[in-house]
């Protein structure tokens, strides 16, 4: 469906960023001349669940046994012909490919692809012809060794975060080398996991790449190289490495061979990785001379799309949520993630994320029966700020941080007063009554902005502002409770020329000014600028909610008590 578009200006090119996410395929198109136009001019977007109802996904996923979570990896290559099809289908105004400049992807991280051995074959040699040519996903149909991309939703790989920890020297030594800790749903993991129980699938595998780099590779008619940035959410790479180079001890600790199904080593996010294939420019009308740049994380993209600055903290609010900043260091942690920045050679994006996002805030939505958000931020309102010393936890999914390794599915609650959780009897019994709908309401959202508090202090990200964005940042009931946490001012980041709609897609968005960038790079022979670049589309920040004084105390009190409340999970978990 297109979401917003206007009229296109005449002969200004244009500049696509893709975001392949947990739950659909979106497009942002930018149209950009500097001395003419900067602006977001067109958005389009595929849902898995209702645009593909045959891969018979739910949240764009299928949840399997012992916390499998997976995605068909045809699913995506369907997707993608799909959105560019109602692109040139538009009956108002046929979008004009022939003006497409660059292309670049943003994808959702730690999600993987196995390509089958002489897939890139099938790639390279795909030539449209409207009369005889099938569709791209019937010629790449059994183009997967492994035909279920792992995503980041997946929690099924403890052991082998184990075992990898223990042979790299634990799991501080592999935070050194890499930015993180073994986490279940990181892309090490997912290798080693299939290498070791589908032996004859690893085996048959000819290149294993990034959700993001597949996507890439699709536009190129190629395989093209894993970035930087999204690289640094494998496990596989030496953070501090520059030029950026998979950790030699990494590789040789998660599967054998692993070297030779990777490519050669990760390249820098601004890096030209082909031109778009004979494939896509025969049948859409892009002129073969359209660059695709390197694709990256969502996560990443989202910070291009932010247009951040040191002692920014943006917080996205999705399927998951994170909260990251930029910095010129990295202090890599057991808590949380370092990775690298998609803007520079060498800059630091320290982030932390949330599996217990939009999903598990829906679920308490529709606790009682099926409700609107309007209801949901209707009932945050009812109910005192502070929740009256109450804290509730919610993780209906496994949690990354604090670590919950099993799904609950009930709210867990902590009485400030009583400095204790309340595990049964009369009161546990009321709070999950419909009468406490305004007090579940506004835990889930107090709990969320007093774990990000927590989780970046330790980081060392001080915030001097935040920067809310994703689709829960139309939510002015949790702006405000983050400003109160966190005391201090909270904004939004308009872009220019677009919808209300897309102004949360700062993913997409942020793909496209990498394009953008990355094409600017290519014309200069050098490394232009992100900020030259984007400060033409973004417009100044838009003020949400700042702290209110009054309530200062009750959230000192409360934050004081997630705390105890997170020191003390693991009693309540076992």
């Amino acid at each position: 469906s297109s979401v917003f578009k206007h009229k296109l200006a005449m002969d200004v090119p244009i500049f696509i960023g893709l975001d392949l996410s947990t739950q659909g395929l979106k497009a942002v198109a930018i149209e950009y001349s500097r001395s003419h136009v900067a602006r977001v001019c067109a958005s389009y977007a595929v849902s898995f669940d209702k645009d593909l109802p045959e891969y018979k996904t739910q949240g764009g996923v299928h949840f399997g046994p012992s916390a499998r979570v997976t995605s068909p990896t045809i699913m995506f290559v369907h997707a993608l012909e799909l959105l560019f099809d109602n692109m040139l289908g538009d009956k108002d105004q046929q979008f004009p490919f022939h003006r497409v400049r660059a292309i670049s992807v943003s994808g959702q991280q730690h999600g993987s692809v196995y390509f089958k051995k002489n897939s890139r074959i099938l790639l390279q040699n795909a030539v449209y012809d409207k009369q005889t040519t099938p569709a791209l996903k019937e010629i790449l149909k059994d183009a997967f060794s492994y035909p279920s991309s792992p995503v980041w939703m997946d929690a099924s790989t403890g052991p082998n975060c184990h075992a990898i920890e223990s042979l790299a020297g634990g799991a501080l030594s592999v935070a050194q080398i890499s930015g993180s800790r073994a986490y279940e749903r990181y892309t090490g993991p997912q290798i080693m996991k299939i290498a070791i129980e589908h032996p004859e699938v690893y085996m048959d595998t000819e290149r294993i790449m990034l959700i993001s780099a597949m996507l890439g590779s699709l536009l190129a008619g190629d395989y093209i190289a894993d970035d930087v940035s999204d690289g640094s959410g494998m496990l596989l790479m030496d953070i501090q490495s520059n030029p950026p180079q998979w950790s030699q001890k990494m590789l040789s600790v998660i599967a054998p061979q692993l070297q030779e199904k990777l490519c050669p080593n990760p390249v820098y996010s601004f890096t030209v990785a082909g031109t778009i294939s004979k494939f896509l420019a025969a049948k859409y009308g892009f002129t073969t001379s359209c660059r695709v740049i390197s694709s990256t994380g969502d996560n990443p993209s989202s910070v291009c799309g932010l247009g951040l600055s040191e002692g920014d903290l943006a917080v996205s609010l999705g399927t998951s949520d994170t909260a990251f900043g930029l910095s010129n260091v990295a202090t890599p942690r057991t808590l949380a993630h370092v990775y690298r920045s998609p803007m520079v050679e060498h800059g630091f994006l320290p982030l932390v994320c949330y599996a217990n996002g939009s999903l598990s805030r829906e679920k308490v939505k529709d606790m009682f029966g099926k409700r609107e958000w309007s209801d949901f931020e209707a009932a945050v309102s009812l109910a005192a700020p502070g929740n009256n010393g109450l804290i509730g936890l919610f993780y209906l999914v496994p949690e990354i941080v604090p670590k919950v390794p099993k799904s609950i599915n009930r709210p867990i609650f902590f009485s400030k007063e009583q400095q204790q959780f309340i595990q049964a009897g009369e009161v546990m019994d009321a709070l999950l009554t419909e009468s406490s709908y305004p007090t579940l309401c506004r835990a889930i959202l107090e709990s969320r902005a007093c774990a990000i508090r927590h989780h970046t202090t330790q980081l060392g990200l001080s915030a001097r502002r935040v920067i809310l964005t994703g689709g829960g940042a139309r939510s002015t009931a949790f702006a405000q409770i983050l400003a109160n946490v966190l005391q201090v001012s909270v904004y939004s980041q308009p872009i220019a020329g677009a919808s209300s709609e897309a102004q949360h897609n700062s993913a997409a968005f942020g793909a496209a000014l990498r394009a953008l960038h990355g094409s600017c790079c290519a014309d200069q022979g050098k490394l232009v600028s992100f900020d030259e670049i984007s400060r033409d589309f973004l417009s100044s920040n838009v003020l949400v909610a700042t702290p209110q004084k009054e309530f200062a105390n009750t959230y000192h009190d409360l934050f004081d008590s997630y705390v105890e409340a997170e020191k003390a999970l693991d009693q309540i978990i076992s």
